[in-house]
């Protein structure tokens, strides 16, 4: 592994302090925060942006602003036009994630001294950690897939 597994306020978390992390990396890191679904890891390597970052995009994309339209426009094609719109010619650290009954984005960014998960919510523009969201059925991650 090239991350170092550290306890920060009581809680175990990931320090990494490079830019870049490999696809084994990140999938060690993704094992680590609980996902224990099929991961699909496209390359070799991505970018892990900055939380403030991650907010910045958020706001800028506003998915969240488009009209919802159920089976035309849902939460599937909601994470997959964000995701399309964060990850055009970049490789940030952004995938599609889907739960039984609801599809959004995740990102892995810095935050403060660690790595963290984070849920992206595209119909709402709403950013959340995974550890803050993973009890909740809708975002219990069953496929993940980072291109």
């Amino acid at each position: 592994m090239g991350f170092i597994v550290a306890w920060i306020k009581n809680q175990k978390k990931i320090v990494y302090k490079k830019k870049t992390i490999s696809n084994t990396d990140l999938y060690n890191v993704l094992r680590f925060y609980g996902v224990k679904c099929p991961i699909y890891l496209a390359d070799n390597s991505y970018e892990i942006i900055d939380f403030n970052e991650l907010v910045k995009l958020v706001r800028s994309i506003d998915t969240f602003k488009l009209k919802y339209k159920k089976e035309v426009f849902d939460c599937d094609d909601y994470s997959v036009l964000f995701y399309v719109r964060a990850k055009v010619g970049t490789k940030r650290a952004i995938g599609i994630a889907w739960s039984k009954t609801h599809a959004f984005n995740i990102a892995i960014c810095h935050y403060k001294d660690y790595v963290e998960l984070f849920v992206i919510e595209p119909q709402l523009g709403d950013v959340y950690t995974y550890d803050s969201i993973k009890d909740n059925k809708m975002y219990r991650i069953d496929r993940f897939v980072l291109m």
